[in-house]
């Protein structure tokens, strides 16, 4: 069919880019996001079923599967995935000083440390029950000129 020439030329620059690594997890993640995009429904399930069987499955590979199965007319799958997407961590991201960023910055733009910004799971999102891990993070540090940014009446409650 002529009008699937571009989904498969998005399928075949994919396998051509991932090579040898068919098998690892950002691999799997990039197909099924083509798949998608491409409405190729029952591939992007095929990819990311397995993914949804891991002990640290993530929310986004729910929230995909969710994606695929409305595409696919099954409502009802749907709603179950978007209900293990809420339950399921989030996937790890560039985090400063509790901000997930879209990319790396060398100084952070919150605290203005030095090598402020790290790839982490953010823990205000992160599932109920890893209470040690939230426990364990570090207090934001508020630098001067991030205090002087702030409305009077949200500086009385950052600074103690």
């Amino acid at each position: 069919c002529s009008s699937d020439k571009p989904a498969a030329g998005l399928m075949r620059a994919a396998a051509h880019f991932i090579g040898k690594q068919r098998d690892h997890y950002e691999s799997h993640m990039l197909r099924a996001r083509l798949a998608l995009k491409t409405q190729r429904w029952a591939f992007a399930q095929t990819l990311l079923t397995p993914l949804s069987e891991a002990e640290d499955a993530v929310r986004p590979v729910f929230e995909m599967l969710a994606e695929a199965a409305k595409g696919d007319g099954d409502e009802t799958g749907a709603q179950g995935w978007h209900a293990k997407a809420r339950n399921a961590p989030p996937e790890a991201g560039w985090m400063a000083a509790g901000l997930r960023l879209s990319e790396w910055q060398a100084v952070c733009p919150v605290t203005g440390q030095l090598d402020g910004v790290h790839w982490q799971v953010p823990h205000a999102l992160a599932p109920m029950g890893d209470a040690a891990r939230l426990a364990a993070a570090p207090e934001p540090v508020l630098t001067p000129a991030f205090a002087a940014a702030l409305p009077a009446a949200d500086l009385s409650d950052a600074t103690h």
